[in-house]
């Protein structure tokens, strides 16, 4: 087994996330991937719904995080709605962090997650995710409505839709270890319906859903 770091951008291993994931398929199942985005502007629609390698992580150099604020790290800033779709395949799953989702004043959701299996708990981990206007489009930062993600350390601001119910975080949250911690959701608005922060579905007591604001 070995873990195998690989770089994503601009004169990189890999010059988008696409590409990156498209390779996984190539990888050894003994060992674990880690895909490192550096600071740069990235606008793609990706699936991550490969499980080849024994486990896969999707991050950003330590040195080109973000600090907590936009525009600092390496960002996904849509040019028109972009949504990343974590599927994950039977008795797998995916970490993603430290990455800017920037929607740029287009639909949402920015991340929705779809696994093969309610057992298949992924992790979205301190992401920003931002400014999302999606008029009468289905809005949220995060979705997994059916499946479950784990959501922490996450800060997300601006989600407007004009009717209907808008949704922050809407999540599954009743297969352990999936829920949402430690996360910051503000501005979500909607003109003429509800508006939420986190909805959460549930049918037990195995999901953690604690120290939101």
């Amino acid at each position: 087994m070995a873990t195998v770091i690989e770089s994503i951008g601009t004169g990189q291993d890999f010059s988008t996330v696409t590409l990156w994931e498209a390779d996984l398929a190539n990888k050894n199942s003994i060992d674990d991937i880690i895909g490192e985005m550096i600071n740069q502007a990235f606008d793609e629609q990706v699936t991550l719904n490969n499980s080849t390698p024994n486990s896969v992580v999707l991050s950003v150099e330590a040195s080109n995080r973000h600090d907590g604020t936009a525009g600092t790290g390496a960002r996904n800033v849509a040019s028109s709605a972009r949504t990343w779709f974590v599927a994950t395949p039977n008795n797998f799953s995916y970490t993603l962090e430290w990455i800017e989702f920037d929607a740029n004043s287009n639909a949402g959701p920015s991340i929705n997650g779809e696994s093969a299996s309610p057992n298949d708990v992924s992790s979205i981990n301190t992401c920003l995710i931002h400014d999302q206007n999606g008029g009468n489009s289905f809005q949220g930062f995060i979705i997994a409505a059916t499946r479950d993600l784990r959501v922490m350390n996450c800060i997300a601001y601006v989600n407007v839709r004009s009717t209907s119910i808008n949704y922050g975080l809407q999540l599954d949250s009743d297969k352990a270890p999936g829920g949402c911690l430690n996360n910051t959701i503000w501005g979500v608005e909607n003109a003429s319906g509800d508006a939420h922060g986190i909805r959460i579905f549930t049918d037990s007591t195995n999901g953690d859903v604690k120290n939101n604001i």
